[in-house]
């Protein structure tokens, strides 16, 4: 892989994004409900939570991998959160979303080639 970056942390950063990607659900979540309501600021808590572990993960990883090549793979999240949007708010996913997703992934796989 390029810049040395094992399969473990491959791993790490699909699931560190994934974490992350939570917290668009949790986003949309808490604006469906009423400014100020007990459900608000439940699931903005449980954003702000996560962002909280996310970041503190993060920088364990930025201390072991490369910045480009860690936030690379960022993009994966657009792929998540395309998923949560259907699985959790039936939201359409369209050809568009579909092929911009395989871009990313396209992208993302190129770069982790040796």
């Amino acid at each position: 892989m390029n810049n040395a970056i094992g399969k473990k942390w491959v791993g790490i950063l699909l699931l560190t994004y994934l974490l992350y990607s939570t917290t668009s659900v949790f986003a949309k979540l808490s604006a469906l409900q009423s400014t100020g309501s007990v459900q608000f600021v439940l699931f903005l808590g449980c954003e702000f939570a996560i962002l909280g572990l996310y970041a503190i993960i993060w920088q364990q990883i930025l201390k072991r991998v490369e910045l480009a090549t860690a936030y690379m793979f960022r993009g994966v999240t657009i792929v998540y959160v395309l998923v949560f949007s259907a699985a959790f708010f039936n939201e359409s996913v369209t050809l568009r979303n579909v092929l911009g997703s395989a871009i990313i992934l396209a992208g993302i796989t190129l770069y982790s080639k040796p």
